[in-house]
């Protein structure tokens, strides 16, 4: 990686010797402290800052030798796509004036960078649909041609105001293709999707009533009294249990982001592992909430439909020609 880098920095200097020898301005002068420093902080291997004070150089004089740096840079920092764009445009740009050696080695990186990029074309509906991969806008639906990426572990997303947005995780070899689908959801409800229907008729079934709860001092008490320790039990640990989910669902969103925040880093494998972990975390977490509500529903039942003397609990279902449904009716 140094060697090339060398090679890069003498063709720059002798580039800029030649165009900054006819005046040297103060923004030719910025240019040439900014490729400097870009090569020491490479060399410090701190190459994301490198990166940034090589796009400075060449924005101030966009000399063709430092696309080479700039690629160079993008391989180090595991941007295949990125280093190809920039060494394709270092070949065009510098045309006859680069070595044919250094051409020669320009084009082996090129083949080596391209076999590390796969492509991922998303079919999205409905169109206008913002697209994303690592968290990155790639575009809005529909996309004519694939997305060029790195070859390995990736997340699509897709996402349109008043629908619910989809995700999913993907693994790309170099060289090859996926072809992902979504199909968003609308976030409206049912009712609002179509037509009111019309007032439920009277009722066809009269209602059946459940037996009525025994006066105090019968069986029944005995039993209810049963019934409802069974409740609380089951709605205080349904009650824990939903709380206990919803704190490792959080903590699960969290290590999303730390994941998040890894990727962007350049700190891949461990975004991956971070990624990993925040699955699990969110996994259980939804387990947990769903088994904490569940028992907590029913022992809430338990508790309302509990035989006492002062409580009268009854069931009525009832039906028309276009709904049906039950009631619960109580009285204390």
């Amino acid at each position: 990686m140094r060697r090339h880098l060398v090679v890069a920095s003498v063709l720059l200097t002798a580039a800029l010797i030649s165009g900054i020898a006819q005046g040297d301005d103060a923004q030719k002068a910025r240019a040439r402290e900014y490729f400097k420093h870009a090569v020491t902080l490479f060399d410090e291997r701190r190459f994301a800052d490198s990166l940034v004070e090589f796009e400075k150089s060449y924005a101030l004089v966009p000399v063709f030798s430092t696309l080479y740096n700039i690629g160079q840079v993008h391989v180090a920092l595991g941007h295949p796509v990125e280093a190809v764009d920039a060494f394709e445009k270092h070949l065009a740009q510098g045309g006859t004036a680069i070595p044919a050696d250094q051409r020669a080695r320009v084009e082996a990186e090129l083949a080596a960078q391209r076999n590390r990029i796969g492509e991922i074309q998303m079919s999205v509906l409905p169109a206008g649909a913002e697209l994303r991969i690592d968290g990155k806008v790639v575009g809005k639906a529909p996309l004519s041609t694939p997305v060029k990426v790195a070859a390995g572990h990736h997340r699509v997303e897709a996402m349109l105001e008043g629908y619910r947005s989809v995700d999913k995780e993907v693994d790309l070899q170099g060289k090859g293709r996926l072809e992902i689908s979504f199909q968003l959801v609308s976030l409206q409800s049912p009712q609002e999707l179509s037509p009111a229907p019309a007032p439920p008729a009277a009722p066809t079934a009269r209602p059946a009533q459940v037996a009525p709860v025994a006066e105090s001092g019968s069986p029944q008490d005995s039993k209810g009294s049963t019934q409802k320790i069974v409740g609380w039990s089951l709605a205080g640990v349904g009650l824990v249990g939903a709380g206990v989910g919803i704190i490792v669902a959080v903590t699960g969103q969290s290590k999303h982001q730390d994941a998040l925040d890894q990727w962007y880093s350049g700190d891949h494998p461990g975004a991956n592992d971070t990624e990993s972990k925040a699955n699990s975390l969110k996994t259980v977490g939804g387990v947990t909430i769903g088994a904490g509500a569940a028992l907590l529903i029913g022992g809430t039942v338990l508790l309302l439909t509990a035989p006492s003397s002062s409580r009268s609990v009854s069931i009525a279902p009832w039906l028309s020609p276009s709904v049906a449904g039950a009631g619960l009716r109580a009285a204390w």
